[in-house]
């Protein structure tokens, strides 16, 4: 009786947790607390990294555009598909005014009471007034077109006639304009010691009917 008593606490204890398994199985709270203190500082410093590649609020976020008030471009409409238009393609290019073009209308010329004769012209030189007078001759280029008051037109007064304004009536101008009496208004200014106006609007000549 005795040995089998001494057997059974043998027994009792063999059936302990084997030493090798005691640190898988329940782990101490002392080891705990070291891996998560190891752990911590790397997840801070990834944290901070983040945050210091992160663009700011003000960068990354944009206003949305209101459809009822879109951007409007130089051509003078909305590149935004308004409701019920489809836009298949680019906007088609619109050249824009040039930079010489006259931004106000041109000057009208004065009834004939009120305009200078053109022989004293070259006395308002800086004025912009309207000049009367009969073209007795002319002469085009390929970008211009000259009106003359006198067959000797060397230094007199005359009027020149840019590109932008050739086209503008039924006949060229050196046949529309010879031998008919006109109202030019304008700036007098000189061009090689000549006093002329500049005419780039079809607005600043008149014919003028002959008086019976």
């Amino acid at each position: 009786m005795v040995v089998g008593l001494a057997l059974a606490a043998g027994c009792l204890l063999s059936t302990g947790p084997a030493p090798g398994r005691i640190g898988s199985a329940v782990e101490p709270a002392g080891q705990r607390s070291l891996d998560r203190a190891e752990s911590e500082p790397a997840a801070i410093a990834v944290t901070e990294a983040r945050g210091r590649d992160a663009a700011p609020a003000s960068l990354t976020s944009r206003s949305p555009i209101a459809r009822s008030t879109p951007y409007v471009v130089a051509a003078g409409r909305s590149p935004i598909a308004q409701p019920g238009e489809s836009i298949q393609g680019p906007l088609p290019a619109r050249r824009l005014a040039k930079a010489n073009k006259m931004a106000v209308p041109p000057p009208a010329p004065a009834p004939s009471g009120k305009a200078v004769p053109w022989h004293d012209a070259h006395r308002h030189l800086g004025q912009t007034l309207t000049v009367v007078g009969r073209i007795v001759t002319t002469h085009r280029t390929e970008s211009v077109c000259f009106l003359n008051f006198s067959q000797q037109w060397q230094d007199k007064f005359y009027v020149v006639i840019f590109s932008d304004a050739l086209n503008s009536w039924p006949q060229p101008p050196e046949q529309h304009f010879r031998n008919k009496k006109i109202l030019v208004a304008g700036k007098i200014d000189t061009h090689k010691n000549r006093p002329q106006i500049r005419v780039t609007d079809p607005r600043q000549i008149t014919i003028v009917a002959d008086e019976r």
